[in-house]
């Protein structure tokens, strides 16, 4: 038997030393470089080994609190579960939940991740490895489950959790494809032949399928050369959610600038099926997509009186809700985005306690959009400036000190839009729908299908 010291130099370097150069290696390399020797084994493959932690926090975000042997195991699941062919063509399979709950995991961590805001690595590289895994697969191209068979299966709230937590990459053609129209029912998305407001939150319960439907929409509009609709308007933009490097940002925190679209249709139909062949405005002259792209500024207001109950009676607040934040602004239309003309906004915005889908991080936001009839609403000047609110242009320090609240909704404005939405997990994006508050109760109400995104 050869002695010590016959034996190879790297036989004699410290345990610590070959873990740490054994983790640079590739799993393939990590393999066969410990079936080498048994000693190598045994430095480098226990799951104590520091082998783990490194290949780990060199792949995934940094979890601090889990062991080594934790690591390991994670690490290892991941690498397998990632790797493998995945398809929700024939609806939620074993398999295909478990693919699932890793990529949940992830976002777990990388919400909390995002939130510590490491200035050392500003991006999750939990979100880089999702994205990486779906380039491989048709999981934002066909959004739903199912759609190989000839009745498509009902998601479940993980499914649906998960994929509007990838809004921003579903909007990417690095990412996805644009689906398919069958991927959404245009019922859900514009609340078709309801005579009254749906909400979309209920005792703390976010309707994510219908939510899904409303993202999906999105998708196939913002994305598909097909529709001559949103497609050209979005791409001009150049702070786009498929742009964006970091999606998540710490939760709960209402972001103060929106760019978005909201979509309408025209003659109100009279059948689904003529919903279905012309599913917005946005491709004729009188509402082009420039005309229902807009922008909206936002600034907290602790009054309570900017939702009241005139307005709470037709979208009303979460009686259960620990915390609420009222907050006014306006609202500016792309083509008028130069003009001092605006519309104000009133709202509250409602953090979601439970985690949908395994998922915390949701919230509820509503508000409205309105020109006032200044003969009902009369606005006062601000003290010493002896300008009118169109005089002083539409910054939010600018907005109005008016006659509020409303006595009745028909003679108080000009115009008067409501909106619920949710603002997705990381905070940056919302989806929701708005309907025509005047018109609320009639079978021809407006209504549609609203996004917006931190800009």
């Amino acid at each position: 038997m050869a002695t010590m010291a016959n034996q190879s130099q790297i036989f004699r370097l410290p345990t610590e030393l070959v873990q740490h150069i054994a983790s640079f290696l590739s799993d393939d390399d990590l393999c066969s470089f410990s079936r080498t020797c048994v000693s190598f084994a045994a430095q480098v493959l226990p799951s104590n080994s520091s082998v783990w932690r490194s290949k780990f926090e060199d792949q995934y975000d940094s979890v601090q609190h889990h062991a080594s042997e934790e690591l390991k195991i994670e690490y290892q699941t991941r690498s397998f579960v990632l790797s493998q062919a995945i398809s929700f063509r024939h609806g939620e399979t074993e398999q295909g939940y478990l693919w699932l709950e890793v990529l949940q995991t992830m976002i777990l961590e990388a919400l909390l991740y995002t939130g510590r805001e490491d200035p050392f690595q500003p991006s999750s590289k939990n979100l880089e490895r999702i994205a990486e895994t779906i380039q491989h697969t048709d999981f934002l191209s066909r959004p739903m489950t199912g759609y190989g068979d000839e009745t498509v299966s009902q998601p479940s709230r993980l499914f649906c959790a998960i994929q509007l937590c990838l809004t921003h990459l579903s909007f990417s053609t690095n990412y996805s494809r644009p689906c398919s129209r069958d991927d959404y029912n245009i019922e859900y998305v514009y609340s078709y032949a309801s005579l009254f407001h749906v909400p979309l939150v209920v005792q703390g319960k976010v309707d994510l399928k219908t939510l899904l439907h409303i993202r999906n929409f999105w998708q196939r509009h913002f994305t598909s050369s097909r529709e001559d609709t949103f497609l050209k308007s979005y791409q001009g933009i150049s702070e786009r959610p498929d742009t964006w490097t970091c999606p998540f940002e710490p939760r709960n925190t209402l972001k103060t600038f929106w760019l978005g679209y909201y979509s309408c249709i025209h003659p109100y139909p009279g059948t689904a099926k003529d919903l279905e062949i012309s599913q917005t405005c946005a491709d004729v002259g009188a509402h082009t997509a420039e005309l229902c792209a807009n922008s909206i500024s936002l600034e907290i207001d602790g009054n309570a009186q900017n939702w009241p109950q005139l307005l709470n009676e037709i979208i009303p607040t979460c009686a259960d809700c620990p915390t609420r934040h009222f907050f006014h602004g306006t609202q500016k239309f792309y083509s008028t985005i130069d003009s001092p003309a605006c519309y104000l906004v009133r709202g509250f915005f409602e953090p979601i306690g439970e985690p949908q889908g395994g998922i915390p991080g949701w919230a509820r936001i509503c508000f409205i959009t309105y020109d006032p009839n200044r003969d009902i609403l009369g606005a006062f000047s601000q003290e010493g400036d002896g300008q009118t609110i169109e005089q002083r242009g539409s910054t939010n320090s600018s907005f109005p000190d008016e006659d509020w609240p409303p006595s009745d909704l028909e003679w108080s404005f000009h115009y008067i839009h409501g909106f619920e939405g949710v603002i997705l997990p990381g905070g940056r994006i919302m989806l929701g729908q708005w309907l025509d508050i005047k018109e609320e109760g009639a079978l021809d109400c407006d209504r549609g299908p609203v996004i917006c995104w931190d800009a």
